[in-house]
């Protein structure tokens, strides 16, 4: 019997690798999502979803602690002649709690294959031009080719407090469920992360507002079979005890 179960055991732990590929799926702030990886270590967690379209989407995770700063370095591209905001130096250190903070670390993750960003600085704060994953790619036309706009990228919140939109209204809190998002009213050097939050960067062609990003989450069968390996997992200790 107890043959078996380490048998059914085996069988249900392969069975959820290879439903889940690269990504390990992880209950997150009640929610369970496919990570993709975690880079940064510290008692917060926050994760960034960056959607390519078309089901292409990933979800990554960033740790850090209240104390921690990162280092800004500066991109080696320039600002094309005729864009309404200039360059600036990157230099210097900023929280390591800010949302430039998060991509930053995903870019610099050194465990594998990594999300890929190029960027700016301007006098806006960090310019996202480019992320790419696995093949697929998102451009910012209002870093790179402005005003001549054939795609955008937009930030997207979720986990928020309350704020005032550029309208003057304002808003409650945004729930920290990954699926709730709001349109970012700030860029990734002002936005403030806490633990639990979500951000997300999508993207569209032409001058379109992009979608809210979609959060990657487990296929039922994925959940099943992890069910099914607790329980096995509970009967086997139980057995030995």
């Amino acid at each position: 019997m107890v043959r078996s179960v380490q048998l059914c055991l085996a069988l249900v732990v392969s069975l959820v690798l290879a439903a889940s590929s690269h990504a390990a799926v992880q209950d997150f702030n009640g929610q369970w999502v496919d990570v993709e990886y975690w880079a940064g270590s510290g008692s917060n967690a926050a994760v960034l979803v960056v959607d390519f379209g078309s089901g292409n989407n990933y979800a990554f995770g960033y740790r850090w602690d209240d104390e921690d700063t990162f280092t800004r370095v500066s991109s080696p591209t320039t600002t094309p002649q005729g864009q309404n905001w200039l360059d600036t130096p990157g230099n210097g250190t900023g929280a390591a709690n800010l949302s430039e903070a998060m991509v930053l670390a995903m870019a610099n993750y050194g465990g594998g294959e990594a999300l890929s960003l190029t960027y700016r600085y301007t006098q806006f704060g960090l310019g996202v031009e480019s992320l790419s994953y696995q093949g697929h790619t998102m451009l910012n036309d209002f870093v790179n080719t402005w005003p001549n706009i054939d795609s955008n990228i937009a930030l997207w919140l979720s986990g928020y407090p309350a704020y005032t939109d550029w309208f003057g209204d304002p808003h409650d809190a945004s729930p920290a469920d990954g699926q709730t998002w709001i349109s970012s009213p700030e860029g990734a050097s002002t936005r403030m992360l806490s633990d639990g939050y979500y951000d997300g960067w999508s993207w569209a062609s032409g001058s379109a507002f992009p979608d809210a990003p979609v959060t990657p989450i487990p296929e039922p069968v994925s959940l099943a079979m992890l069910g099914m390996g607790a329980t096995l997992l509970m009967f086997r200790r139980r057995k030995s005890a």
